[in-house]
């Protein structure tokens, strides 16, 4: 997470209102430690907060995992691991 934000956070920028990131995380020890990484990597998107059950509904089995959703609120594409800026860019815009 602490890799990628940055390149999210890029994206974001570069994108305007083409797209919107946020993050969804899982997997975490407490609100504590959630906000102290956003503090510290400097997260400028929304972070919302998912539960075991949310995770498994989505099949998330590695962090990060990113999701494509296209305007009609489709999930278009999947990414896991670490990806670039021009990878968030290129995905979300295809």
């Amino acid at each position: 997470c602490k890799q990628e934000s940055p390149n999210l956070s890029r994206a974001q920028a570069w994108l305007g209102d083409r797209a919107r990131i946020l993050s969804v995380v899982g997997g975490y020890l407490g609100l504590e430690e959630v906000q102290r990484t956003v503090d510290q990597t400097g997260i400028d998107y929304p972070v919302l907060l998912a539960d075991d059950r949310t995770l498994e509904a989505f099949g998330v089995h590695a962090f990060p995992t990113l999701y494509f959703v296209d305007a009609q609120g489709r999930i278009t594409g999947s990414a896991s691991g670490y990806t670039t800026t021009l990878g968030v860019m290129l995905r979300t815009l295809l």
